[in-house]
């Protein structure tokens, strides 16, 4: 389940020049900062993966459970806030 999602943060971590090359090496480094999205989401719904260069940033929103849902009461303020985040 989470394999194949934690393959894509490697993959984007290599691409985006992090300096951590692994979700699970971001995990042990702490290298994982709360990325609050409000909405009444917990501040910590959604981490940014410190170590990426300011113009690559990367942000993981976990979710709930095992289905294929929408999430839309997550995914649209995170969606959001990583957008607006990206502004000059």
């Amino acid at each position: 389940m989470f394999a194949g999602t934690k393959t894509a943060i490697d993959r984007a971590l290599k691409v985006n020049g992090c300096t951590n090359n692994t979700y699970d090496s971001a995990v042990a480094a702490g290298a994982l900062q709360d990325f609050p999205i409000g909405s009444n989401n917990a501040d910590s719904t959604c981490k940014q993966l410190t170590g990426c260069p300011a113009l690559y940033p990367l942000v993981v929103c976990a979710l709930p459970g095992n289905q294929h849902g929408t999430h839309d009461s997550i995914v649209n303020p995170g969606f959001s806030t990583f957008l607006l985040g990206l502004e000059p």
